[in-house]
């Protein structure tokens, strides 16, 4: 049974939001509490929550409550007690006064205090965890992949470098293969990882034939054109106003946090960027133009003010009624996809001269499109991956379209329940190959979607956001551990009924370079093994190299991985 306190005596009276609360393990009838209201603020109790007085009032202990607004007691010191917002704060007197401590990084979440040593902390904020031993004199370093990637592009480079926009914090590029032969000037030789100009969200586009240039999103906005070989980064946004505090129907444009960049394939100096509307540059940025009308559904009742009504909240993140996908067609020009995050997909065949609605009819109101793929094989395919996790929906929903939207068909047999589709990737190499990435971890369907099955592999339970299909690799980004690459997917392309269902069946190795991929020899095995031997032959017949072992055994796809050179002496 519970008994309601908020209204005891010396709690704030009037409209009450988010409401924070710890208890001291040194005494545990000192409570704390932090409060958003009119008259919010630290609010303190030294009878278990009978009676409240307000220590302290100070706005930077509760600004934007819903992100933040956390409060943890010391566990030995009752007088101790720390909040958390944007800074990480501490009070030694029991609340009426705070001050600012070290971090490593800014936005503060969550915090950890060992038991019997108060001096052992782990603080958990938008850069990852960080930990002290000394109570927060100091805090190890944020060094290890727990980056929150939005979407994942891959350049031209050999190997190629993976990157992508990481939450609260720089865009990232870095080399496919671990090495350190990156090209930023301005880094050290040895350095193994660089920015691609932009910001905290969104997208990074590599130019599709220029491997130092990039285009990359940010906040309200924020797109630059980013050169790899001076270190250069020039604003090319389509319509610069900084709009942080107005509501999504007060400003001319509404771009989403994640606001999509595409570059053309068939025509490399040509950009597109969306709000609701789409702006298309052919000159790098220089100029822009507005080539539809209002793509979204722009329902009114979604474009007020977020947030209140006490705190309003409006950053850019809330903004609704937006452009979320961009998909030029790669095999004619002037064909687009487009769709956006309240529920409205379109296309045009004429290079944004006139735009049909093609949204497919049973996709359900206010659906955020989150990704669309335009066929690599035929020019009227497409697959979208949708997502309505915002409305209390974690359904998968995907579709596929054959005939340039005009049907659609639902392909999600397969997925999780609950395991939401971020995004679907057409293989390059092999129509209908596809792959998906969830809430939970990646799929591969082999049949245009009509099947799917889990590829995750030895990956964490984690959402997957966006795909890209390599040469001859499968890459990954992950909201919360960074990037993954699937080495080597020829035994996916290549796996048909008739390997499949073979005693044996040896898949043909993609190409290998010395010192840069080693060769990838796949095989299957319908059941167990007692002995199995690969052998490398030359053109004669000469054994170059040979494998044998337990790990070569067993039921399933096994690889043989040779770094192209012999016996050795």
């Amino acid at each position: 049974t519970w008994t309601e306190i908020t209204r005891n005596l010396g709690f704030p009276k009037g409209v009450l939001g988010k409401i924070t609360v710890t208890v001291s393990r040194a005494d545990s009838l000192r409570v704390y509490a932090l409060v958003e209201a009119d008259d919010g603020g630290v609010f303190r109790s030294d009878d278990a929550g009978v009676t409240w007085a307000r220590m302290n009032e100070e706005r930077d202990l509760r600004q934007r409550a819903f992100y933040f607004s956390r409060i943890v007691a010391d566990p030995l010191d009752k007088d101790t007690v720390y909040a958390l917002n944007f800074q990480f704060n501490r009070s030694t007197d029991g609340g009426r006064t705070f001050t600012v401590l070290p971090e490593t990084h800014a936005d503060h979440l969550y915090l950890c205090i060992d038991p019997p040593n108060r001096h052992w902390m782990i603080d958990s904020n938008d850069g990852g965890g960080t930990i002290s031993v000394n109570g927060g004199r100091t805090w190890s370093a944020q060094n290890y992949p727990t980056a929150q990637m939005y979407h994942v592009s891959t350049t031209v480079d050999f190997p190629f470098h993976v990157c992508g926009a990481q939450q609260d914090n720089s865009t990232a590029c870095v080399a496919s293969d671990g090495g350190e032969h990156l090209r930023d000037p301005r880094d050290d030789p040895g350095n193994w990882l660089y920015a691609a100009g932009g910001n905290e969200s969104g997208h990074v586009v590599p130019h599709p034939t220029d491997p130092d240039i990039f285009y990359a999103g940010g906040q309200e906005a924020y797109l630059t054109r980013y050169d790899r070989r001076t270190g250069q980064a020039r604003d090319i946004q389509p319509y610069p106003r900084l709009y942080s505090g107005e509501s999504a129907g007060s400003v001319p444009e509404r771009w989403n946090w994640t606001y999509p960049i595409a570059v053309s394939k068939l025509d490399p100096g040509t950009v597109y960027a969306g709000s609701q509307h789409l702006w298309r540059t052919t000159n790098e940025g220089q100029s822009w133009e507005k080539i539809s009308p209002d793509l979204t559904r722009a329902d009114p009742k979604t474009l007020g003010d977020s947030g209140g009504p006490i705190t309003k909240d409006q950053n850019g993140p809330e903004f609704f009624a937006t452009i979320f996908t961009i998909a030029p067609s790669r095999i004619e020009k002037e064909t687009i996809w487009v769709g956006s995050d309240d529920g409205r997909v379109h296309i045009t065949r004429d290079g944004g001269r006139t735009w049909e609605d093609i949204t497919p009819k049973d996709m359900k109101e206010f659906t955020t499109v989150s990704l669309i793929d335009a066929s690599a094989h035929a020019p009227g395919t497409a697959y979208l991956a949708g997502k309505r996790y915002r409305l209390d929906d974690r359904a998968p929903y995907a579709w596929r379209t054959t005939d340039y939207g005009r049907t659609w068909t639902r392909i999600v047999t397969g997925i999780g329940a609950a395991d939401y589709v971020h995004a679907i990737r057409e293989d390059k190499k092999r129509s209908g190959l596809l792959y998906a990435g969830a809430e939970h971890g990646v799929y591969v369907s082999f049949d245009r979607g009509d099947h799917w099955q889990p590829l995750s592999r030895n990956l964490p339970d984690v959402q997957v956001s966006d795909l890209v299909v390599e040469e001859q690799d499968l890459v990954i980004a992950t909201h919360g551990r960074s990037f993954y690459v699937l080495d080597g997917i020829e035994s996916l392309r290549q796996a048909v009924p008739a390997a499949i269902q073979a005693p044996v069946h040896l898949f043909e190795p993609g190409p290998a370079y010395r010192r840069a991929r080693p060769a990838a020899i796949d095989f299957l095995l319908k059941t167990a093994a007692k002995d199995v031997v690969v052998e490398i032959l030359d053109q004669d017949g000469k054994s170059l190299r040979r494998f044998e072992g337990e790990r070569l055994k067993k039921a399933g796809v096994n690889r043989v991985s040779w770094d192209l050179r012999t016996t050795g002496a």
